[in-house]
């Protein structure tokens, strides 16, 4: 994985969005050297997401077992850029 990014984007009006960006992790410089991220069975993780056509297990089945990392990370939902009465 060279670079992930997770934000919630809202849409205000037609021409005008708002953007919040809750982690961003990248490497300046990746190399062949760097060490391994950590491994996860993927039977420890199936049971957190749904199961429906399309979804964790069925993808991970087709694809190729190396496309896929989970990333954890806490956030606080409340920024003053939005409002949550909307969700």
């Amino acid at each position: 994985m060279l670079e992930f990014s997770a934000f919630l984007e809202r849409q205000q009006d037609p021409d005008t969005y708002s953007k919040h960006l809750f982690v961003h992790i990248s490497q300046s410089n990746p190399s062949y050297s760097d060490p391994y991220l950590e491994t996860v069975d993927i039977r420890q993780i199936y049971d957190k997401f749904p199961e429906k056509k399309g979804g964790l297990k069925e993808l991970f089945e087709r694809g190729p077992s190396n496309a896929f990392f989970l990333v954890k990370f806490w956030v606080s939902p409340s920024f003053p850029s939005f409002s949550t009465s909307r969700w």
